[in-house]
Parts: structure tokens; C-alpha cells; sequence
């Protein structure tokens, strides 16, 4: 890709580690000034002198995406320091406190709306005041990072699946509405990523399946290795989406996931695992228990 982002300015959350920080450095090696909101403020300051030490130009903001003032003093640091928003990519996730897969009905209020305002709520609430200034600039690009569950429901994750699946019809909903302003608008059904979120939803499942003791010597002929991307190659796929050369592009889902969902559909990598039956033994075992 040899387009530069020179002069344009692009916004991330969740950017103190994984796709999100790859996805600042990313943007901010192409040029992009680059305004980074993450809730983790040493790994986010990390971040801003890292971007500052290789000569990109980059500002943190501490929050929380789940708070509005949050994204809207976010967006406004991005106008009040670099006079526009080009870019904006919503990033930031969160799974249920207690573990990334729980039977349904045990998940609490505070648990779903950890999730649900997180991914749900603050991908709103940043496009809403992105949208703002995009409208009036008659140009941007918003990238929602959805997931494979936003398609694919997995037991025991009703909270996470229902807000990655609203972020995804949210984004269609945009797409259409702002494409008169000039604006573009992805939902990106993300697949398996190498990130620490990522090899904990590995671990929560092998503990669901298997128990505290731990998967069998089985467990390793399930390889995810060719379908688990870095959180450099999501970045770079999303700064192609950035591009003029990707101005063509309406439709507003779009798959970065290295064939996973392929792999699913032909019951490759994630074939065999009754993860409904594993919750329901798990749920009973707990009862019986006490």
C-alpha cells in the first residue's frame, strides 16, 4: 500500500495493546496523526512515546468508551488539537467479568453491561460524535470491529454475541445514512487474532470443555494456526480499508478473519466441540455441589 496518510487524522479505542495498538502504530507509520483512547493510561502514554519516538505524531486520552464524555472528549481532543477526524476505528471490546463463557442464565446486570457498553454503547457513542465533524468535513471513514460471534452465536456468550452482532447491523445502518455526506462505514467480522484477549477466550474454553485440569493431549490436533492473524496484519487491513483505492467499497461488512469462517463452515477448525453440552454438565455439577 503506498498511499500515505499525511495532513489526516484517525482516532482508535482500545488502543493500549492488541489490534489497537497495532492499528495506531499502523496508521501513525503511514502518517496519520493519531489520537489513541484506552482505559490502561501507562500502556497508552507507552504507546504515544513509542508513535513520538519513531516520528509519527500521536496523543493518548484516557477513558473508557462505556462513558460517554469519555468518547465525546475523545473526538474533541482529535478536532481541538489536529482541526479534523479522517479516520475513526472502534476497537475497544469486553467480555463478562467472571469469565468469557457463562451459561445465560447466570450472567447479572453488571456483567452485560460491562460488555454491552463497551462494545455496543461506545462504538455508538464514538461514530455519533465522529460523525459530527465527518459530516461537516463531507469525508471519513468508521471501522467497527465486530467478530466472527456477531454472525455465529457461540454458547455461553450471549452478552458479547448480541453486542458484536448489534455492532454489525449498527454498521449497515450508517453506511447507509451517512454515505450521502461521503462518509464510508465497515463492520469487520474479525476471526481468531493472536492477542491476550484472544488466548484467554482460548483458555476459557478449554476450561469449559476440560475442566481446571486442562485440555487433553487431543486438544493440540485442533490447530488455529492458519486461521489466527497478528494484530499487524488486522492493522494493515484495516488502513487498506482507509485508502482511496477502497472508495469502490460499499459493502459494509467485511470479513478479516484468514478463512476462519471458512474453516468453520466446512467444520475445520472449530468442528467438534459441544460447548452447550460442556456449560449444561458444568451447571449441573455446580448444583449438585451445593
Amino acid at each position: 500500500m503506498d498511499e500515505t496518510f499525511d495532513s489526516k487524522v484517525a482516532m482508535v479505542t482500545g488502543a493500549s495493546s492488541g489490534v489497537g495498538r497495532a492499528t495506531c502504530k499502523v496508521f501513525a507509520a503511514r502518517g496519520a496523526r493519531v489520537v489513541a483512547l484506552a482505559r490502561r493510561e501507562i500502556l497508552g502514554k507507552d504507546l504515544e512515546q513509542e508513535i513520538r519516538d519513531g516520528g509519527g505524531e500521536a496523543t493518548f486520552v484516557a477513558g473508557d468508551v462505556s462513558v460517554v464524555d469519555d468518547c465525546r472528549r475523545a473526538v474533541e481532543t482529535a478536532i481541538g488539537q489536529y482541526g479534523r477526524l479522517d479516520f475513526l476505528v472502534n476497537n475497544a471490546a469486553a467480555h463478562a467479568p467472571r469469565s468469557q463463557i457463562l451459561p445465560s442464565h447466570t450472567v447479572t446486570e453488571e456483567e452485560w453491561d460491562v460488555v454491552v457498553n463497551t462494545n455496543l454503547k461506545g462504538t455508538f457513542f464514538c461514530s455519533r460524535f465522529a460523525l459530527e465533524h465527518m459530516t461537516k468535513q463531507g469525508s471519513g471513514v468508521i471501522i467497527n470491529v465486530s467478530s466472527k460471534n456477531g454472525e455465529r452465536a457461540t454458547a455461553g456468550m450471549s452478552a458479547y454475541n448480541s453486542s458484536k452482532a448489534g455492532i454489525l447491523h449498527l454498521s449497515r445502518t450508517l453506511a447507509i445514512e451517512y454515505l450521502p455526506y461521503g462518509i464510508r462505514v465497515f463492520g469487520i467480522v474479525l476471526g481468531g487474532v493472536d492477542t491476550p484477549m484472544g488466548r484467554e477466550g482460548g483458555q476459557a474454553l478449554a476450561t469449559v470443555m476440560y475442566g481446571p485440569e486442562g485440555p487433553p493431549s487431543g486438544w493440540g490436533d485442533v490447530d488455529l494456526s492458519s486461521v489466527t492473524l497478528s494484530p499487524d496484519q488486522v492493522a494493515r487491513a484495516l488502513a487498506l480499508l482507509c485508502t482511496n483505492d477502497a472508495e469502490p467499497f460499499f459493502e459494509s461488512i467485511i470479513k478479516i478473519d484468514g478463512g476462519a469462517s471458512a474453516a468453520m463452515e466446512s467444520g475445520g477448525a472449530f468442528g467438534g466441540f459441544d460447548l452447550a453440552g460442556a456449560l449444561k454438565r458444568l451447571t449441573e455439577e455446580n448444583a449438585a455441589g451445593g
